[in-house]
């Protein structure tokens, strides 16, 4: 395995809301290696951008507590002064948010707002240099006309348009770690496609480390290296994509695989959907989060959290199941 480029321990995000502490990252554990593509899946709440914005401090100061560790180059991210972080944001890591029309600025054109971030990180730079290095930046993620394009503003773009944007937006520092949080969200097959393809040449030709949030499981399928899966706030599976998708070891992860069409079966054959809800993070949960959904549940489930257990193949389980105590 290759060095590890970003090590996340204990990782915890609680916000706090006037119903009580909502505990949406509890105790996170992970390290993204050098050129790998690690996946982030799980439902809707479950953490995941949450955990991604606290990587890089993108979440709002007041109201949300952050702690644990996030070891980057030597430094701890979660400790780092504002000043030492906009160094760090776009220059050594990117960030490719979820909705391309909120993040981009409506009053600034395109190439401005590559050349803003470009210039700061490389103040000798002329102004003519960081134009031709936004249109090469918009010709290398697929925007047609890139040289007449650089002086449009994000509303006169389509949504594929403006998300391939923002990735150059992310690139324009050549950083070491991208991270993409549901970079092909509401984006038509093709355009999809078209970005992931991009998103794979890159971390091929720059080795530059990919984390990629998302819910599309047949995107992790064919993009990813290795793949966590988040529940309530903690990551309940790490596995390689093959293992995950053939071998998987939590029941979370089992039932999640379930609920997916798939054009081998015959065309009646039903879906599983997984019953009941997930719980609420701002209350105590007591053993297992999964355990109240869960269909191979124990006793010892329902009064203890299970660790995170190691397997073969470089798996890890967070399930009774396969500990030795679930015996006892």
């Amino acid at each position: 395995m290759s060095n590890a480029v970003l090590k996340v321990k204990n990782l915890q995000v609680r916000f706090r809301g006037r119903s009580g502490d909502v505990n949406a990252v509890s105790g996170v554990d992970f390290e993204l290696y050098e050129g790998e593509i690690l996946g982030i899946v799980g439902e809707s709440g479950c953490g995941k951008s949450a955990m991604a914005k606290s990587l890089v401090q993108l979440l709002p100061s007041y109201g949300v507590h952050l702690d644990g560790e996030v070891l980057f180059d030597g430094k701890d991210l979660l400790k780092c002064s504002e000043k030492q972080l906009r160094a760090i944001r776009g220059n050594e890591i990117g960030f490719v948010f979820q909705d391309p029309m909120t993040s981009l600025n409506p009053t600034m054109t395109i190439g401005d707002q590559i050349i803003e971030g470009f210039l700061k990180q490389n103040p000798r730079t002329s102004r003519k240099e960081a134009l031709a290095h936004a249109i090469e930046l918009l010709n290398i993620v697929g925007i047609s006309r890139a040289s007449e394009r650089v002086f449009e503003y994000p509303h006169t773009l389509s949504g594929g348009m403006r998300q391939k944007i923002t990735i150059a937006l992310a690139l324009s520092c050549s950083p070491k770690i991208l991270i993409a949080d549901e970079p092909t969200t509401a984006l038509d097959p093709t355009v999809q496609a078209q970005i992931l393809s991009f998103m794979s040449s890159l971390q091929k030709s720059k080795k530059t480390s990919i984390l990629l949030i998302t819910h599309d499981l047949s995107v992790v399928a064919g993009f990813c290296d290795r793949v966590i899966v988040m529940y309530a706030g903690k990551i309940v599976e790490v596995a390689p994509v093959n293992e995950l998708f053939y071998n998987p070891k939590h029941p979370y992860t089992q039932r999640l695989l379930k609920t997916i069409p798939r054009i081998d079966l015959p065309k009646d054959h039903p879906l599983f959907p997984i019953d009941g809800n997930p719980p609420l993070l701002n209350s105590v949960i007591q053993g297992c989060a999964f355990q109240p959904r869960c269909l191979t549940a124990l006793p010892i489930c329902r009064e203890k959290l299970p660790p995170l257990h190691p397997l073969e193949s470089g798996c890890q389980s967070r399930c009774w199941l396969h500990h030795k105590e679930a015996n006892l």
